[in-house]
């Protein structure tokens, strides 16, 4: 009897798990069609080709629908984030950190939709909560470690607070995604809001007929934010004769903050 019931249990749970997996796969087919916009109870009933009051046993209303698709994709953007970082992870923090921003705007670009989602095309009251951003905060932790490598690194002691400085120290206070020190958080923010603000306006279209290179103009934003806040406090850029370069050379060492050197050829 105990071994019949628990048996009907696990046919219960790996069809409802299936269930949600091909929710997730017409979900995302939506969003990635249309937008997220076009993701309704009915729509997705009507790409599975079933009644919209069977949805709702998964899933309480469309909000729940959407907040779940959310979920998703930042676990993906997380994954994808995480596989780069640790694919470099014995290279230097620099190779690193520039791996990771990679992967982030190679998600953005073969997600558009997604992205949009995660960052501005939801209604307003879909709101991140901690179990979404769980898989976010883990990719940024092992960023901030990267960060934190390349201070450690450059050896030099933080500069007195700035008023940029204390806002970020009481701000970093009130979040659990990092023990980095105050300088490597700062860089790490800037990073990010540096590089999102260059993908939106590729995704735009900004650049289409540009010359540019948007991928070497990501590389300088970060070289220039590490620079200037692990040089002991904003506005000091670190020129980038001093940034090492991640190509294989006598003076790449291991990804650190140092000056290059006057034998290398490749560098010029």
């Amino acid at each position: 009897m105990v071994a019949d019931e628990t048996e009907s249990m696990n046919r219960r749970d790996r069809l409802r798990a299936q269930a949600l997996a091909d929710i997730e796969h017409a979900s995302m087919s939506i969003i990635d069609g249309e937008g997220v916009h076009a993701l309704s109870m009915a729509a997705l009933a009507k790409a599975m080709r079933m009644s919209a009051p069977g949805l709702y046993r998964y899933f309480a209303s469309r909000d729940a629908l959407v907040a779940g698709m959310v979920t998703v994709a930042y676990g993906q953007l997380a994954e994808a984030i995480m596989q780069a970082g640790t694919a470099a992870g014995r290279r230097g923090p620099l190779v690193r950190v520039r791996s990771m921003v990679a992967a982030y705007r190679d998600w953005a670009l073969a997600h558009p939709r997604r992205y949009g989602m995660l960052f501005g095309e939801r209604p307003a009251d879909i709101t991140d909560t901690p179990e979404s951003i769980a898989p976010m905060n883990s990719a940024m932790a092992l960023f901030m470690a990267a960060l934190q490598e390349l201070q450690a690194a450059d050896g030099k002691p933080a500069g007195p607070d700035g008023p940029l400085e204390g806002q970020f120290r009481r701000w970093m206070g009130t979040r659990d995604w990092t023990d980095a020190p105050l300088e490597a958080s700062m860089a790490g923010v800037l990073i990010w809001t540096r590089v999102h603000g260059i993908v939106g306006l590729e995704l735009a279209g900004v650049f289409e007929s540009s010359v540019v290179s948007v991928a070497q103009m990501i590389d300088f934003e970060v070289d220039q934010a590490i620079g200037s806040v692990l040089q002991g406090g904003m506005g000091r850029g670190l020129s980038r004769e001093r940034l090492v370069r991640t190509s294989p050379c006598s003076c790449a060492g291991t990804g650190r903050i140092r000056a290059r050197s006057p034998a290398c050829r490749q560098h010029p």
